[in-house]
């Protein structure tokens, strides 16, 4: 019987020739050197025997750590593979800390769940492309920035000299034009090689209505079109002056005046596609540039041996009431809840001294809201604050704006040698 040894990691008996114990594969005692396990009593072939128990037991450890699995089809051992690190499309990235530039970020994968699905391929960025440029407008300026509904006025420009005599007259083409209510984005809408005039917005915000002389010269007839100035609609076609359109408050009709044959005109209303065109207010007067209250009442100014006045009337044209005393009152407008009405009042004799005023529809007191000279055409801001009217300066007209509450006023457009009128706030 061989002699044998304690173990010192399970403390069974072991041969005492082997250097690693036949129970628990751990090492007994020192291998012997090369040089004297050769001259030693089982040489080579012991020391081969002693690393192959070595590396099974190695093995044995690693798999029961689960570092490594063990095929037993096939007999193989596999070793698991690291996840790849991938990039990520923005939309990928989307909440997950993309870069502050929008362009893609580096981010590990988790570990895939089963080593056969394919790892996701390198996605490029997405290339940046520029929106299309949009057409130049007609001149004389090109396409302002669009601004928020509310901050823009729309209004009618005319050379102040169309003859080139050295006096102010109305003789030129007028061209319809935009600017922001900070004084930003001024530019024209419509050519200049005819006339265009009275713009007024529709309840919404996205259609324009007025007055142009562009298919019949010298004959203006009521058009729609886009607050870009395109996608013009012609709604009127009589061959007689049709002028001075209004919206009603829920943009179901639009309300102008037409002129007859011996210049007088009349008051009428139609649908938005110029249906329905019907005469309202037949009192034989000359009545002109009607305009729509939110609370249903309409006004205009309507002619007479004394000058002008201020009418109020019904949609159907059945009442008749007349607000303002003798004098030149003009271009009504009303404040956004309808309980005000504004209106530009001055000499008759003379023409000049024009101011605004602003009459009550609930006490029927009228306040003068302007200081100065000439000032005309009101237009009021969405929110009832503030007024837009149009401003004689040294025989020149420009746009000017009104703080109701303050009273003070302040230039909005400068442009010399123009005559700037019939301002139209968006809504």
């Amino acid at each position: 019987m061989s002699a044998t040894q304690v173990c010192p990691s399970c403390q069974k008996p072991t041969p005492a020739d082997q250097a690693f114990c036949i129970h628990c594969g751990q090492l007994v005692k020192p291998l012997a050197s090369p040089g004297s396990q050769a001259s030693g009593r089982g040489g080579w072939p012991l020391l081969a025997g002693g690393l192959l128990v070595l590396l099974a037991i190695g093995v044995f450890a690693l798999w029961r750590a689960g570092l490594i699995s063990i095929s037993v089809n096939r007999g193989q051992a596999t070793l698991p593979v690291a996840p790849s690190a991938t990039l990520q499309t923005p939309e990928a990235n989307a909440g997950m800390g993309g870069g502050p530039d929008g362009t893609p970020t580096a981010t590990a994968s988790p570990p895939p769940t089963l080593l056969t699905t394919p790892l996701p391929s390198k996605t490029p960025p997405p290339t940046a492309t520029l929106s299309p440029t949009p057409p130049p407008l007609p001149s004389p300026t090109t396409e302002p920035t669009p601004a928020t509904r509310g901050d823009v006025i729309f209004f009618s420009r005319s050379l102040a000299d169309s003859d080139g005599d050295g006096t102010a007259d109305w003789e030129g083409k007028r061209v319809i034009c935009r600017i922001d209510t900070d004084g930003t984005n001024e530019g024209c809408l419509t050519d200049d090689t005819y006339s265009s005039a009275l713009p007024n917005w529709s309840p919404d915000g996205r259609t324009i209505v007025f007055a142009s002389d562009r298919d019949l010269a010298d004959i203006p007839e009521i058009y729609l079109m886009d607050p870009d100035g395109s996608n013009w609609r012609r709604l009127t076609n009589n061959r007689v002056n049709d002028h001075g359109p209004s919206w009603s408050p829920d943009g179901a009709w639009i309300v102008f005046h037409r002129e007859g044959a011996g210049g007088t005109a009349q008051l009428y209303r139609m649908r938005p596609d110029g249906s329905d065109q019907t005469p309202i207010v037949p009192n034989g007067r000359d009545n002109r540039y009607p305009v729509w209250s939110a609370t249903g009442r309409i006004a205009y100014e309507s002619r007479a041996d004394d000058g002008y006045h201020i009418y109020l009337t019904d949609p159907d044209g059945r009442s008749d009431e007349r607000i303002t005393p003798g004098g030149m009152n003009q271009s009504p407008a009303w404040s956004p809840d309808g309980r005000y009405l504004a209106f530009s009042q001055g000499d008759p004799q003379s023409g000049q001294g024009f101011h605004i005023m602003i009459y009550d529809t609930q006490t029927g007191q009228t306040r003068q809201a302007t200081t100065g000279n000439n000032a005309a055409e009101p237009a009021w801001s969405p929110d009832g604050g503030r007024i837009a009217f149009a401003y004689w300066v040294r025989g020149v007209a420009q746009i000017w704006l009104l703080d109701v509450g303050s009273g003070n006023m302040s230039q909005l457009v400068f442009s010399d040698g123009y005559l700037d009128t019939q301002p139209a706030w968006a809504p």
